[in-house]
């Protein structure tokens, strides 16, 4: 026999004959969900909802009365009993403070993870794809239409090449772990020409974009934050900043090279979506740069993949995930900056290449004019001229005050 959660519920009350009247409602959809739950926590994944705060309750009841002779079923059963009333919601929580022994990643494309534990999109080359998505898929759909809520945060880094950067990268829920046919460039490795825009794709991503792309994407501008879904033409796109707790708004450049911490948090039950936005330095801010409406449920499959995908262009980009917490079951657990690994590629970026190139030219004519001064004294001392050695100092010196005041 069949039954739904509220037929075993109101079976359970049905008077004395309690243990004959539900040990067989036990059926094939149990042991189903036993054996997927077994397989399910190598991923990380476990059966955790406020349903199991009654069951227990439930189990030291039925415990009790079984110890008192009320009931003719061994304590077995009324564990088996249990489980067949008890309606699961699979939830999956997992954390990454770095990457290194992240075995549970599916990596595709230029996707890779570096000897000091950091997860690489992309290495900088043009044209490049790079795909990382947790192996097993997440239940984010409960009776076609209940949407799972779910939070998740990482650190990414934007280090860019040569001048220019690009083209961005993206948390992604899909279908595919590979999204295959996906294009390079401006479709951030998600979509392609042939299926952007089609209800289909069944594809629901947060891009951090550094490229103004052209065409029917209408970007904003080259340093944005979007929600799009099943299509690169965001529903709603702010520029990439964050609010101090004053309020005021403070811009954040996406392709810094610095860590920057994102969270994502969507409610199923009220369909509201928050994007939040910080230096990693900084704690999370009380106030979302988007909070956007959005029902996800004609977008959600019963199963889905999560994970991340960064594409380039003609312009370049490394693109990196320092850290990764994801939780289908409240909030995630929080990343540890002291345990993140440290890019190798931040000298990469033009801004620091330039600040190199100052110091370092700074202390080549620093110590080219100490040399001259030394051998300018050296002769001053041999010439019987060191009168006229001071008096230059001298002149120097007021030279360089003028340029001070």
């Amino acid at each position: 026999m069949q039954y739904g959660l509220d037929r075993r519920v109101s079976t359970m009350h049905t008077g004395p004959n309690l243990a004959e009247d539900t040990i067989w409602i036990i059926d094939y959809e149990l042991w189903t969900l036993l054996i997927a739950s077994a397989l399910r926590k190598q991923a990380n994944v476990y059966i955790m909802t406020w349903r199991s705060i009654l069951s227990c309750i439930l189990v030291v009841k039925l415990s009790l009365v079984n110890f008192q002779g009320q009931l003719k079923a061994p304590l077995p059963h009324l564990f088996l009993l249990l489980l067949s009333i008890y309606s699961p919601t699979l939830a999956t929580k997992f954390l990454f403070n770095g990457f290194k022994e992240a075995a549970n990643l599916s990596l595709d494309a230029s996707a890779l993870i570096t000897s000091n534990g950091i997860l690489q999109l992309t290495n900088g080359s043009k044209r490049q794809i790079g795909h990382a998505f947790l192996s097993s898929p997440v239940h984010m759909l409960h009776r076609r239409s209940v949407v799972t809520s779910f939070s998740t945060a990482f650190v990414f880094e934007i280090v860019t090449v040569n001048g220019g950067g690009g083209e961005g990268l993206a948390f992604v829920v899909a279908t595919s772990k590979t999204l295959p046919g996906a294009q390079n460039g401006q479709f951030l490795g998600l979509l392609s020409t042939q299926n952007n825009g089609n209800f289909s794709n069944h594809l629901f991503a947060i891009e951090f974009d550094t490229v103004k792309a052209t065409g029917p994407f209408n970007d904003i501008d080259k340093n944005h934050i979007g929600v799009d879904v099943n299509s690169l033409e965001s529903n709603v796109a702010k520029p990439a900043a964050y609010y101090a707790d004053g309020g005021n708004k403070v811009s954040i450049e996406l392709l810094s090279a610095q860590p920057n911490q994102a969270w994502i948090n969507y409610n199923g039950v009220t369909g509201i979506l928050n994007v939040t936005i910080a230096p990693l330095r900084l704690p999370r801010p009380r106030r979302p740069l988007i909070s956007h409406a959005i029902d996800l449920s004609p977008i959600f499959k019963e199963y889905m993949y999560v994970g991340f995908s960064a594409a380039t262009g003609n312009l370049t980009s490394h693109h990196y995930i320092l850290g990764w917490s994801f939780s289908t079951d409240g909030v995630g657990s929080s990343l540890d900056p002291s345990q993140l690994p440290l890019s190798r590629q931040k000298d990469a970026s033009p801004a620091s290449r330039f600040r190199r190139l100052k110091i370092t030219l700074g202390v080549f004519f620093g110590l080219l004019s100490s040399i001259a001064l030394i051998a300018l004294l050296i002769k001053s001392i041999k010439d019987g001229n060191f009168l006229s050695f001071i008096m230059l100092v001298a002149q120097i010196k007021d030279r360089f005050s003028q340029y001070g005041d």
